[in-house]
């Protein structure tokens, strides 16, 4: 799968590339970083905002499709590519609704992570139940 849209040749070109001008690196295979946050906030400024959210998106559905130990380990990860102003719209989407955050993560990231996901719901169902449920319970501690 590639999320850039273009192909994956071209995309692993471009990525070589990248790695070789020192913009990018990949501290852990597969697992791609800016080498400076200069660099990445030059680049989402220049992205439009709708291609933003399709990029953000695509990765935290792709991440969700991980086994589920790494899914896991990788909850924040995909919480702060569903954090981005988007609406999930394939069912069960937001899975990373927290659950996993409140036994993995600290409890303040579990709860930013919560609420991060339930401002995102229009319409409440078992997801959002759930994920009320889990808040209540980091809230309770």
């Amino acid at each position: 799968m590639t999320i850039s849209g273009a192909g994956e040749v071209a995309a692993m070109e471009s990525i070589a590339l990248l790695i070789d001008r020192q913009v990018i690196d990949e501290p852990t295979a597969g697992r791609l970083r800016f080498t400076h946050e200069a660099l990445r906030d030059i680049a989402y400024e220049r992205l439009d905002p709708s291609e933003r959210r399709r990029l953000h998106s695509e990765v935290a559905l792709a991440l969700e499709l991980l086994p589920s130990a790494e899914r896991e380990a990788r909850a924040g990860e995909i919480g702060d590519h569903w954090r981005e102003p988007v609406r999930p719209s394939v069912p069960g989407a937001a899975t990373w609704r927290g659950s996993w955050s409140a036994a993995t993560l600290r409890q303040q990231e579990a709860e930013g992570l919560l609420r991060a996901y339930l401002a995102l719901v229009d319409v409440p169902g078992p997801e959002s139940i759930e994920a009320r449920r889990s808040l209540g319970g980091i809230l309770r501690v």
